[in-house]
């Protein structure tokens, strides 16, 4: 449990790929429609280029999406509609983002 809080529970596991142990974080949004899935990437604010290379390989891994938290924190985030959600539905969305972590790694790291 990352966040056992009632209301802002949040749970990770982990998935091995590509030579990496990927800790993907999982958690309902406040409004409750939808069950996000994130990926710490790595600490500090990319630089210029980076950043831009970042923005543009959203475009080849959507829906998953880069993105840079407060805490200058490159993340990677994916999210799937709370409603009538199954197993293999939350596998399959756990699957892609470890996927595209894994496929952009020379990207981000």
């Amino acid at each position: 449990d990352l966040d056992s809080t009632s209301g802002k529970e949040k749970y990770t596991f982990v998935i091995t790929r590509g030579g990496l142990n990927i800790p993907v974080a999982a958690e309902i949004s406040a409004n409750e429609r939808y069950i996000w899935f994130t990926v710490f990437c790595k600490a500090g604010e990319p630089a210029g280029d980076v950043a831009v290379k970042l923005l543009h390989k959203n475009t080849d891994i959507q829906p998953s999406q880069f993105y840079i938290t407060k805490s200058n924190k490159v993340m990677m985030a994916l999210c799937l509609e709370n409603h009538a959600v199954t197993n293999a539905a939350l596998r399959d969305r756990a699957e892609k983002i470890v996927d595209d972590v894994v496929s952009t790694k020379d990207d981000w790291q």
